[in-house]
């Protein structure tokens, strides 16, 4: 049997997500932009904090809402994350 030669093992994949190009799932259905879910991490890059600032928000009560994606992971859904990061701009209407 012939070995399998693959240059690509080992490197990182790059994804070619983007909002204007967001994944489609093999239905062809395509989930709008703010129902996405992203990742603690991701949402932590986007907003330019630490991952730990909306856990402390959070627990005081006033985080975002988040998913819970598995026994040790969450996620947020952008319409969640915005609205939320649209509440803690200084003199927003409450």
């Amino acid at each position: 049997m012939p070995r399998i030669k693959n240059k690509d093992l080992g490197k990182p994949s790059v994804s070619p997500w983007s909002p204007d190009n967001p994944p489609k799932p093999a239905s062809g259905f395509v989930v709008p932009f703010e129902d996405q879910v992203i990742t603690e991490l991701e949402a932590a890059e986007r907003c330019g904090i630490s991952r730990d600032t909306p856990r402390r928000r959070i627990k005081a009560g006033n985080g975002p809402k988040r998913l819970r994606l598995s026994a040790r992971r969450v996620g947020y859904r952008l319409r969640d994350l915005y609205s939320w990061l649209e509440a803690q701009t200084e003199g927003a209407a409450s």
